[in-house]
C-alpha cells in the first residue's frame, strides 16, 4: 500500500472545480490542510459525509483548509456516461450530500487522484503546515480519530 506519511504533499491539478474556487497547495503553505478523496458513487463516502461535514463544521474557523478531489470514472450508476454528465452527476452529490462543505472546492481530477494513489474512497490526506502529509488513510475515519489528528497538527507552532 502507498503511503506518503512524511513526504511533501503532491500539487493538486486546479483546472476543474466544482463548489468554491481552488487555491494550489503551495499557496496553503503555513495552514493545514485536509484533503478527502471521494468517488460520487461510493457508498463509504456517502457513509463518511456527515462525520466529516461535522469535522469541518468544528474546525472551518481555524487555520485548517479542506480541499476534496475526486474523479471521472466512466459511469454514472454503473452505466456508460459523458464527462458531461458525470460532472453533472458529481455536481449534484456535492450539492446535496456534501451541502455542509459549503465554500469547500471539489478538485476533479484524474492526476491528482493518481498522484496521492487513491485506490480506494473514501481517502483522507492531513498535510501538515510545513506541507508534509501526516497522515494517509485510505478508509473511512471516525469522526473522533480525525478530530484528534486535526488537534495534533493544529496544535504545533507556526
Amino acid at each position: 500500500m502507498l503511503s506518503l506519511e512524511g513526504q511533501p504533499a503532491p500539487a493538486l491539478v486546479l483546472d476543474k472545480v466544482v463548489g468554491a474556487r481552488a487555491t494550489p497547495l503551495a499557496s496553503l503553505r503555513g495552514k493545514p490542510v485536509l484533503l478527502y478523496f471521494f468517488a460520487q458513487g461510493c457508498g463509504d463516502c456517502r457513509a463518511q459525509a456527515p462525520s466529516l461535514t461535522r469535522v469541518w463544521q468544528k474546525y472551518k474557523l481555524t487555520d485548517l483548509k479542506l480541499v476534496t478531489a475526486t474523479r471521472l470514472y466512466g459511469s454514472v450508476d454503473d452505466k456508460p456516461a459523458t464527462p458531461a454528465d458525470e460532472t453533472a452527476r458529481i455536481e449534484k452529490v456535492w450539492s446535496e450530500l456534501y451541502a455542509g462543505l459549503d465554500g469547500v472546492p471539489a478538485v476533479i481530477d484524474t492526476e491528482s487522484m493518481v498522484r496521492y494513489g487513491v485506490s480506494a474512497t473514501p481517502t483522507f490526506v492531513l498535510v501538515d503546515r510545513k506541507g508534509i502529509v501526516r497522515l494517509y488513510t485510505p478508509t473511512r475515519l471516525s469522526e473522533a480519530e480525525l478530530s484528534r489528528r486535526i488537534d495534533e497538527v493544529l496544535a504545533e507552532a507556526p
